[in-house]
């Protein structure tokens, strides 16, 4: 099951490096999130923050 997550902030960067490979996908804002949830819920593949 994939994981959407909202990562945003001063250390927002570096936060994304550190999850490189993590089973989940992140967005910068609330709306990108939302979407590429209902997007994955459709069937969607994810990606997987590469």
């Amino acid at each position: 099951m994939p994981l959407v997550i909202r990562l945003s902030g001063t250390e927002a960067e570096a936060g994304r490096k550190l999850l490189v490979g993590a089973p989940l996908e992140s967005r910068t804002t609330m709306d990108e999130a939302a979407k590429e949830a209902v997007r994955l819920a459709a069937g969607g593949k994810a990606h997987f923050n590469t």
